[in-house]
């Protein structure tokens, strides 16, 4: 799904689509089941991807939270993702031989992802 309309700014801050699907984000801005504290939640239109909730006690924390939904790496290439799956690998099995067993950290169960 693509982000085909401009997003209007809430607290001064857009929000970029979702990094899973390209859709279009939006945030929900709430109260808790008790109406005692305000929550917000950032929501995908298209896969319905969640972030949050949150729970601010002002309007610079929600501009923060969209910030961070905000914070994106740059994508990494096919080549960059197995070199560093196989540096995961060779780390989990000398790990696995000085412990002289698996750890339940970096076995054999974590390191194929």
């Amino acid at each position: 799904m693509s982000n085909d309309s401009a997003a209007a700014p809430l607290h001064g801050v857009v929000l970029l689509p979702c990094p899973f699907c390209g859709g279009n984000a939006r945030i929900e801005e709430g109260f808790d089941v008790d109406c005692e504290s305000t929550t917000a939640t950032i929501y995908c239109e298209g896969c319905e991807a969640m972030f949050g909730p949150e729970y601010p006690d002002d309007i610079e924390d929600v501009v923060e939270f969209m910030g961070r939904w905000n914070n994106r790496v740059d994508r990494v290439d096919r080549e960059d993702a197995e070199a560093y799956r196989a540096w995961k690998r060779g780390f989990a099995a000398a790990h696995k031989a000085s412990l002289g067993k698996d750890c339940g950290v970096w076995d054999s169960r974590n390191v194929g992802q």
